[in-house]
């Protein structure tokens, strides 16, 4: 059996903070009143040795700071003094937080630290000790990443994959695209798939050839880039969507899926975007690899956050890169509820990453 982290100290547990990615935390779990924000001093500061950029947002549970780093150093931390209590060494840069769950192995219970790296290795370590426990390469595909934050679900570890074939598509002598997004589900105890939903259903085929008469093959992209978001009382997970790498565009690009966690069948889909096939070579000079009427690259780049309103009515708000928030009815299939634009949006615009939800 699962179960999260917990702490009376408060926690912080992976990406979204629970199950729903609300990126809330309540009074109790913060230990502090609004007042007191201003009054904050500092306390300790850690420097990641050698490293020049810091990307990864900690998980903070019983006492330790777990974050990954850009040399894929994953360290944890006390939470008071900074000292370490341990360090990890994945195979790539870990961008993703580190999600924690409690579960029995050979009889005992033990806490267990999940994360990924941008080479698509998922780890599983002792998050005691920081002793490996499994590590699996989820995606076969060369450049395939890690960047989206782990969830457990029904006794699941969901991993979400996205790829870098988007960006190597700008190469001149590039073959564009094959690759496709996925949310894979794993045993947390021993890293074995169970199964796994891709967001473009069907297999890509050569659709033609480019100018510099390199193959082309189609439909592909919609990768996952965010947590998932899990719905216990649906049975679902939901996913973010990117755009498609390479045409023809599907109707589950910049889109949001709920994925049965039982079947793993898309119990339905909303698309934020219709349309939007685009890739790096897009931004070059001769375009060589872009698809044809090119997308404005529209993600919904963000978990979706599960909320429930005022008068007990629940609702799911999926942000994109466009600068649109989606609010959909997760009890009547995925209704459109409203819609608001607040940021102009762009290829690194938008909304990407952060909204929570109180």
């Amino acid at each position: 059996a699962e179960s999260a982290a917990t702490d009376s100290h408060g926690q912080w547990n992976g990406w979204g903070n629970g199950p729903h990615n609300q990126r809330f935390q309540d009074a109790a779990g913060a230990g502090l009143t609004r007042d007191e924000v201003g009054a904050l001093q500092l306390q300790w500061a850690f420097a990641f040795p050698g490293e020049t950029i810091a990307d990864a947002q900690p998980t903070v549970a019983a006492g330790r700071l777990y974050v990954g780093s850009r040399s894929g150093t994953v360290y944890a931390l006390d939470a008071r003094s900074a000292c370490v209590h341990w360090t990890f060494q994945a195979d790539g840069p870990v961008k993703n937080s580190v999600l924690l769950g409690q579960f029995k192995r050979d009889g005992q219970t033990q806490q267990l630290a999940f994360f990924g790296d941008l080479g698509g290795n998922a780890y599983a370590v002792d998050a005691q000790s920081g002793t490996l426990l499994w590590r699996r390469k989820v995606d076969p595909f060369p450049s395939s990443a890690l960047t989206g934050s782990f969830m457990l679900a029904d006794g699941l570890l969901m991993v979400p994959v996205t790829a870098n074939e988007s960006t190597a598509a700008a190469a001149i002598d590039a073959v564009c695209c094959v690759f496709r997004g996925s949310v894979v589900a794993l045993d947390p105890v021993t890293g074995a798939e169970r199964w796994r939903r891709h967001s473009v259903a069907e297999e890509p085929k050569q659709t033609g050839a480019n100018a510099k008469g390199r193959p082309v093959f189609g439909p592909a992209g919609a990768t996952l880039w965010a947590a998932p978001t899990f719905d216990a009382q649906q049975g679902v997970v939901y996913v973010g969507t990117g755009e498609n790498s390479s045409g023809p565009a599907t109707t589950t690009s910049d889109a949001i899926l709920a994925v049965d966690v039982k079947t793993s069948e898309v119990k339905w889909s909303y698309q934020g975007y219709a349309g939007d096939a685009w890739n790096m070579s897009c931004g070059t000079a001769d375009k060589v690899n872009c698809p044809q009427d090119p997308g404005p690259d529209y993600d919904m780049g963000s978990s979706p956050i599960l909320s429930v309103l005022a008068d007990g009515k629940r609702v799911l708000i999926a942000a994109q890169k466009s600068g649109m928030v989606h609010a959909l009815d997760p009890d009547h299939g995925g209704r459109l509820l409203w819609q608001r634009q607040i940021a102009k949006g762009g290829v690194l615009g938008g909304i990407e990453w952060g909204p929570a939800s109180d």
